[in-house]
């Protein structure tokens, strides 16, 4: 099952994805910053990111792929192409892979098994995101500040509060953002778009940060945790909100 999941990763591997597999030992790391790799294929890929040799950038998100056909099949993304249609549904997905995923909604197949628990996955990525629940790993490091995270979704939020960078505004209204993917996002409140559906049930989304924080209801994943007592939360802004309470707390303390 996971020897599948590293294919994927050898077909069509994403810059973004390299550290994703939790599973096994990492002895493989890297000499110029502190992240470590299941295998040196993966190493060697990573080093990529320092060095930027053969790297092929998207031009309207700026997301890199070490594979020339990655990059084509991911600006699929942007181009509203969508080539690969389900033969039981209207359903129809821009790669591959994601049509092979969807399938398995019909069939009920779940093929990547959680050896702590009972749980079954569709994918290998939200396979990978639930083990984190039983590692406590957070493989996503903040270069700003000393956070990491388990979830990729939440790492880009995060890192919005250190750059604030406002680059692209919206046509339609005042609001102003910080990438090319987040005003896409935006745009899609305006025309009423969710084209992000859950893999586990009906739902649709406006993007697929929605999507992931929505589908930890289904995994039982909490990511966010709360630095002052290790509670853990799914949603972020209910993390926020308690970890308010704890400084409410120390003022009224101090107060008294």
């Amino acid at each position: 099952l996971l020897t599948s999941g590293l294919c994927y990763l050898k077909d069509s591997i994403d810059i973004h994805q390299l550290n994703n597999n939790i599973s096994k030992p990492r002895p493989h790391g890297c000499q110029q910053c502190d992240k470590s790799f299941t295998s040196s294929q993966l190493l060697r890929y990573h080093e990529k990111l320092h060095s930027g040799e053969g790297l092929n950038s998207c031009e309207d998100c700026g997301r890199q792929f070490i594979h020339l056909q990655t990059l084509r099949a991911h600006q699929r993304i942007h181009t509203g192409e969508k080539p690969f249609q389900c033969d039981q549904c209207d359903k129809a997905f821009s790669m591959q892979h994601n049509l092979i995923i969807h399938k398995r909604i019909h069939s009920g197949e779940r093929p990547y098994q959680c050896q702590h628990c009972d749980k079954g996955f569709k994918s290998p990525s939200n396979f990978n995101k639930h083990q984190r629940i039983h590692s406590g790993d957070k493989p996503y490091s903040c270069e700003h500040c000393e956070r990491s995270f388990s979830d990729p979704s939440a790492y880009r939020e995060h890192k919005y509060i250190h750059t604030k960078e406002r680059l692209y505004p919206c046509n339609q209204c005042k609001a102003t953002f910080s990438s090319a993917a987040s005003l896409r996002q935006h745009l899609r409140l305006h025309n009423s778009s969710k084209p992000f559906k859950c893999q586990y049930c009906e739902k649709s989304f406006i993007s697929t940060a929605k999507r992931s924080l929505h589908e930890y209801v289904h995994t039982g994943e909490k990511p966010y945790s709360c630095e002052h007592c290790g509670k853990k939360f799914s949603d972020p802004s209910t993390c926020r909100r308690h970890r308010n309470s704890h400084s409410a707390a120390k003022q009224s303390v101090s107060a008294v």
